[in-house]
C-alpha cells in the first residue's frame, strides 16, 4: 500500500483538511476526502487499475496519488469545495497579492524546474500526545531530482499557545529525511503541525491538523 498524504489548506477564513490515500491494489482506488471540522465536504475516487494492468508499480501508482492530491489542493484554493459555493468566473483575476509576493512567483517561473517540491508522508491521522515517524522528501518541481542539503523543520503552531519547534534537520544525497517527533499533549483545539523546507530552489511548507485521540476515533459524518 502507498503512503497517502495529509494536508491542511486555508481558504477564506477556513481550514479544509485534505486526505489522499491508497487504498491497495486488492482494490486499487486512490480516495481523497476533504473534511472542515470533520465534517466531509468532498471527495473523489480514481481507479488506477490500469496501471496494474500495464505493469506499473509503486512509483507511477505513488506518481498518480500525488497528482490526485495536488488537484484537490488547487481545487480547494479555488473555491470549489466551499460552503457559500464557488466563487464568480473571473474572481481570481483581481490578485490581493503583496508586490513582494508577485516578485517572488515570478522568480520562481524563471527557476522553471529548478523550484523545490516538498513531499510529506505522515500516518493517516497525527495526534497529540503521541510519538510519529515523518517522512519528508525534496526534488524540483519538473525535472523531480533529489535535493540534498535542505534544510527541515518541523513545528507544532497554535493561535494561542504560539510555535514550538519539535525538528530541525537537513535531506540526505536522495532527498530525503526522516523525523522521529514527540508530538506534546496540547489540551487545546487547532493544533497543527508545520512542516518547512528551505533552499537555494525556494522554500515551501505544509501544515497538518493534529487531532485529539478522542476525535480521531470519532467517524466524521458527512455534512
Amino acid at each position: 500500500m502507498i503512503t497517502g498524504h495529509n494536508t491542511d489548506v486555508e481558504y477564506k477564513g477556513k481550514t479544509y483538511h485534505v486526505q489522499t490515500e491508497d487504498k491497495g491494489v486488492k482494490n486499487p482506488i486512490i480516495e481523497s476526502l476533504i473534511y472542515i471540522k470533520g465534517h466531509i465536504v468532498g471527495s473523489k475516487k480514481a481507479s488506477y487499475a490500469d496501471l496494474l494492468a500495464a505493469g506499473g508499480g509503486e512509483k507511477q501508482i505513488q506518481e498518480r496519488l500525488e497528482a490526485q492530491h495536488k488537484r484537490m489542493l488547487m481545487d480547494v484554493r479555488g473555491g470549489k469545495f466551499a460552503l457559500e459555493g464557488p466563487p464568480p468566473f473571473g474572481d481570481s483575476l483581481i490578485s490581493k497579492r503583496s508586490l513582494d509576493e508577485v516578485v517572488r512567483e515570478y522568480l520562481r517561473g524563471l527557476k522553471g524546474d529548478e523550484t523545490l517540491e516538498l513531499i510529506v508522508q505522515t500516518p493517516a491521522s497525527l495526534l497529540l500526545g503521541s510519538t510519529e515517524t515523518i517522512e519528508v522528501h525534496t526534488r524540483t518541481r519538473g525535472k523531480q531530482k533529489p535535493i540534498p542539503g535542505v534544510a527541515v523543520s518541523i513545528r507544532i503552531s497554535h493561535p494561542t499557545e504560539g510555535e514550538t519547534e519539535l525538528f530541525h534537520g537537513e535531506t540526505d544525497k536522495e532527498g530525503g529525511v526522516e523525523a522521529r517527533i514527540a508530538i506534546p499533549p496540547l489540551e487545546v483545539p487547532n493544533a497543527a503541525l508545520i512542516i518547512e523546507a528551505t533552499s537555494e530552489h525556494g522554500q515551501e511548507q505544509t501544515r497538518m491538523l493534529v487531532h485529539h485521540r478522542a476525535t480521531a476515533l470519532a467517524e466524521p459524518q458527512p455534512v
